[in-house]
């Protein structure tokens, strides 16, 4: 099971990060998005590319 950790914003190096969440709010309600071809609602994230 992966760890979950918590940050400010900027307090950690991308170079540090091998993947995110993004949980945000939007007029007090919590977005979540539904991927083409599910049924499920979800958390957007996913994994960091390199440039």
């Amino acid at each position: 099971m992966a760890e979950v950790k918590i940050f400010e914003l900027g307090a950690v190096e991308e170079k540090e990060c091998t993947r995110v969440v993004c949980m945000s709010r939007l007029n007090g309600k919590w977005v979540y998005v539904r991927k083409k071809g599910k049924e499920t609602w979800e958390i957007p994230g996913g994994h960091i590319e390199k440039r």
